[in-house]
């Protein structure tokens, strides 16, 4: 999870935006790791990382488990067959930043009336072994 969260820093680094499409909104986004997200830290997407610098080198998923799975071998670049995988089998959800004011909202105080902010422009979690999201207690989080 760290190494995706250090990728996605050294693109925004590099491009000055997230690896994203629509780069120009203006509100937080939360996405799954997976599709042209995946494809742009590959340098497999052009029209995102023109200059096709590999920002992230994940190890490939076993079992369908803990890191990069291809669902076409390799054998295609259609970015539909992308997705990094945690160690229960489900795709990262990734905040980014895209309103650039160095905070996104923490997913678990979402909805309050007082929502906490976590001071960061990038912030992954994963849903933990339930595979619920909403279930906090076991998930796994890029924060304190």
């Amino acid at each position: 999870m760290l190494d995706l969260k250090e990728s996605v820093e050294r693109f925004r680094r590099e491009y000055d935006r997230f690896p994203v499409l629509g780069h120009s909104q203006t509100l937080d986004l939360e996405l799954r790791s997976d599709g042209v997200f995946v494809a742009a830290l590959l340098g497999r997407s052009k029209s995102l990382n023109p200059k096709g610098l590999p920002f992230y080198k994940p190890s490939l998923a076993k079992n369908s488990m803990n890191g990069l799975q291809d669902l076409s071998g390799g054998t295609s670049d259609d970015p539909a067959d992308l997705s990094v995988l945690d160690a229960f089998g489900e795709r990262y959800y990734v905040l980014l930043d895209l309103d650039r004011d160095g905070r996104l909202v923490d997913p678990q105080s979402r909805g309050t009336d007082n929502p906490i902010y976590l001071e960061t422009t990038i912030a992954i979690y994963s849903s933990g072994a339930d595979n619920d999201p909403k279930t906090w207690e076991d998930n796994i989080t890029s924060w304190e």
